[in-house]
């Protein structure tokens, strides 16, 4: 990425996030927009830990709760995407995802707020009520759903949509883009102002769900920048092809030429990449996942989904109840939406969606 992608964009008198106010060099270059309530707050897991052998301390990050109209990790890396698409002059952002992609419709939903329209190449999942309900949700932030046989398919056409003259804005699945990924560098430093401030002790590891990779490299930048050896363990939910420890590596290194101007000590972020709970590939539901839901449901009222968080938290659980967790503080990163999406659903039919999503409901 290059000094021109950070050329000043939208800026917003609104006060400047962890990030700015540690480097305030970058709010000269970086394109910023406020789109997320922060800080999202810390919890203890008192309940989840008594459920679960062992002594470990339990605690959940609630970015569910980044924006009251559509939460989750996206909301993070959108305040930086989505400035850089308004600093280019777009009118228009292109991305791809599932059929059920949480980054598609959180794309859409906040893209129209800045007049851009959304295009997303998506691909099949595993048809469920949850899915549906997603693409419905597109639907009614008025996303041209495009349907590809598969992911490759989709990233393709992405691919030859960024080649174009006139090339619309281009938003990498996951929006794990450099400018995508500082939002997770301001989680990472945000954590540790929380620690500061005793709203929990110095955590030993974060889980997070790993898809397209960013949030959990961000994550890792974030925490070595603010001096916190805190290791992200990341939950591989898709193909190790595409979901590894060397991407991450490289991920990470990727942020950290962004902020070398500003940072000038050897940080080595910490990243773990587990794998073990994908089962049968992405968005299939896992039993582990199904328990790991129903567990936090009913101890901590958490809200999670099958492909990401179910994921996630099966493997959170199983680290915190291990024996060499004994006395060690883990945390939670609930990326998951809660917001609810029934106004929404209401809004849309499957009528409103392509033939071929259509048919999707037809045979559910």
């Amino acid at each position: 990425m290059s000094e021109q992608d950070f050329a000043p964009g939208a800026r917003n008198a609104v006060a400047p996030r962890e990030l700015f106010r540690r480097f305030p060099e970058l709010r000269a270059r970086i394109p910023w927009v406020p789109l997320a309530d922060l800080p999202t707050p810390v919890e203890r897991m008192a309940r989840l830990e008594e459920s679960l052998p062992g002594d470990a301390r339990l605690f959940v990050k609630r970015d569910d709760l980044t924006n009251s109209g559509y939460g989750g990790n996206k909301v993070r890396k959108f305040e930086f995407v989505l400035a850089q698409a308004v600093a280019s002059g777009a009118t228009h952002v292109v991305t791809a995802g599932g059929w059920g992609s949480h980054h598609v419709l959180a794309t859409a939903f906040f893209a129209r707020r800045f007049g851009l329209a959304t295009r997303a190449y998506v691909f099949p999942q595993p048809f469920n009520d949850h899915v549906g309900r997603q693409l419905l949700a597109m639907a009614a932030c008025g996303a041209e759903l495009v349907p590809c046989a598969g992911p490759s398919v989709a990233f393709a056409r992405l691919a030859v949509a960024r080649a174009r003259r006139n090339a619309p804005f281009v938003i990498a699945p996951g929006g794990s883009t450099v400018a995508g990924m500082l939002g997770y560098v301001e989680a990472g430093l945000e954590i540790a102002a929380q620690v500061t401030r005793d709203e929990l002790p110095p955590p030993d590891a974060i889980v997070t769900a790993l898809g397209s990779g960013g949030t959990a490299a961000g994550l890792a930048v974030g925490l070595a920048l603010a001096g916190l050896a805190a290791e992200v363990i990341a939950v591989r939910i898709t193909s190790p092809v595409a979901a590894n420890a060397r991407y991450v590596d490289l991920l990470c290194r990727r942020v950290l030429r962004c902020l070398n101007s500003v940072v000038h000590t050897d940080l080595r972020p910490s990243v773990r990449v587990l794998g073990g709970y994908l089962g049968k590939g992405y968005g299939f539901p896992t039993a582990a996942g199904v328990a790991a839901t129903r567990r936090a449901r009913d101890t901590e009222g958490l809200r999670l989904e099958p492909s990401y968080t179910a994921k996630a938290m099966a493997a959170f659980t199983d680290v915190a109840s291990r024996s060499a967790s004994r006395g060690k503080t883990y945390m939670f990163l609930d990326t998951f939406s809660s917001s609810p999406l029934d106004s929404l659903v209401r809004a849309a039919s499957p009528a409103d969606l392509p033939p071929a999503l259509r048919a999707l409901f037809a045979r559910a």
